[in-house]
């Protein structure tokens, strides 16, 4: 074959190649890919505190047997108001001495122990009496109540649900907008989420009228990327 010919014969191969380029990208449907956010609320069910005595004295031992006087008349009054074993967890225990003078290195005025429980309270409506009650009993540090969902599940399915309807109703518009139609759904991504948005929190104070608790509502939010082919 002359050398004219086999240049002829490679132009036209590549020639071929690209037009079945060009024409394999024409068969490429086009993509729409948007985002969409979901979010559903509910009334809260539990609420978590941390209830703890702190005491000082003279001596670390009486410090420490003060201290367990006391928690174990808020350990009982607890579960005397319905708060079971499981939802009952000490969360720190310390005894520290109390500098009478912080310039004078070894100079000790007294000890301090302190003795903090994580409660979870199942029925909202305790948690001020609770607070109350417990405060009687030597409790004197307090933090929190936060409240949440006992089981988070069905409203993190919920915001699911309005995030894909978000994501749909943002491609809609998107098609109409640029002339096109919306066609099958070629991938879904849960974006992140299904976490608490809010949970609304207060230091309480125990009060003669009783201490006021306002739980509000708490959120749960999801998010999910969906793609869509487009119909020309």
């Amino acid at each position: 074959m002359t050398q004219p010919s086999m240049l002829a014969l490679a132009l036209a191969f590549l020639i071929g190649l690209t037009a079945w380029s060009v024409h394999a990208d024409d068969d490429q449907p086009g993509r729409i890919t948007v985002t969409g956010r979901g979010e559903a609320q509910a009334e809260p069910d539990i609420a978590t505190m941390s209830i703890g005595v702190q005491t000082d004295a003279k001596a670390p031992g009486e410090a420490l047997s003060e201290n367990a006087r006391r928690m174990i008349a808020v350990m009982q009054r607890l579960k005397d108001a319905g708060i079971e074993d499981r939802d009952l967890r000490t969360s720190q225990l310390a005894i520290w001495p109390i500098r009478a003078d912080s310039r004078q290195p070894g100079s000790f005025d007294g000890y301090r122990v302190t003795n903090q429980l994580t409660v979870t309270i199942r029925d909202i409506d305790r948690v001020g009496p609770i607070l109350d009650q417990t405060v009687t009993d030597g409790a004197n540090s307090f933090s929190g109540p936060s409240f949440g969902i006992d089981e988070p599940e069905p409203l993190l399915q919920a915001a699911r649900d309005a995030a894909v309807k978000d994501a749909i109703a943002k491609a809609e518009r998107y098609a109409a907008a640029a002339g096109v139609e919306l066609g099958d759904v070629m991938s879904i991504d849960e974006a992140g989420g299904g976490g608490p948005v809010f949970a609304r929190q207060m230091r309480a104070e125990a009060m003669d009228a009783g201490t006021p608790v306002a739980p509000g509502q708490t959120s749960m939010s999801a998010s999910v990327t969906m793609t869509f082919a487009i119909r020309r």
